[in-house]
């Protein structure tokens, strides 16, 4: 799916819940080049976007905004569940707010081979979480800043496998 070139193409929703683009236990979508606003379609442990046991599943070129939501639930701008080879580029992810650590720009659970780069995260409670056993997982080039804590969260959940292998990649060290 992707925007007309040249035009602005916004997608939200006010009056349902759950994710407004992803995929499902589908394989190779891609998604190029639009406003994603998520407006009050909030529910635990979904997102605006989600892939959820999918693979090789692209979305770049595309803006997150996000929102406040009264949670400490899992509330994420970009949800991958359960998926390989998924690839985020070009992104801008902002806004998402919660009561906890659980409000995420990008969130994973078991993802393994996945590429997050040359996106700008900022206004989150967390920038990344690989919330459980994310396997080669790489993050380069990326802008994380102004976020209320992490940048990048890795860690183990419920006593499951850690995560092993990611590699984090950037021009600057500050």
């Amino acid at each position: 799916f992707k925007a007309y070139p040249g035009e602005e193409v916004t997608i939200s929703m006010s009056s349902e819940t759950g994710p407004l683009i992803g995929s499902y236990q589908k394989d190779y979508i891609i998604w190029d080049g639009f406003i994603i606003i998520e407006g009050n379609c909030y529910h635990p442990d979904t997102g605006p976007v989600t892939f959820f046991y999918s693979n090789n599943c692209v979305i770049q070129n595309c803006e997150i905004r996000g929102s406040y939501v009264s949670t400490t639930d899992n509330h994420d701008g970009i949800r991958v569940a359960h998926s390989k080879n998924i690839t985020i580029r070009n992104c801008i992810i902002h806004g998402i707010k919660g009561d906890s650590w659980n409000s995420s720009g990008i969130k994973f659970y078991k993802v393994k081979n996945t590429i997050v780069e040359n996106c700008e995260i900022y206004d989150c409670v967390i920038g990344i979480t690989d919330k459980e056993a994310g396997t080669n997982n790489i993050y380069r080039f990326n802008l994380i800043h102004d976020n209320d804590h992490l940048a990048i969260s890795f860690y183990t959940h419920l006593g499951g496998p850690g995560s092993s292998g990611n590699k984090i990649i950037s021009k600057y060290t500050l």
